[in-house]
């Protein structure tokens, strides 16, 4: 009886290897892929101006709206 408990114990062992081993295959296979991944463009980002209401953060080029040379202030009247 004593037999098979040993027999029992060890291939409860060698299952659970072959489940580490395939854990650590899988954690490897991931890690080669986030190495091997392109890394994103760099892009032009403009900094916030010292008063704005997000100090210290970027903002993508794109993203910032610029006025026409032709647009002025409406609210300020000549004269």
């Amino acid at each position: 009886m004593n037999c098979v408990l040993m027999q029992r114990k060890k291939q409860q062992d060698e299952e659970e290897a072959e489940m580490k081993k395939a854990a650590t295959d899988a954690a490897y296979q991931v890690r080669q892929a986030a190495k091997n991944t392109p890394k994103r463009l760099p892009s032009v980002t403009v900094r916030s101006p010292m008063g704005s209401n997000s100090p210290g953060m970027d903002y993508p080029m794109a993203d910032t709206p610029q006025p026409a040379a032709d647009e002025g202030n409406a609210s300020v009247s000549n004269g």
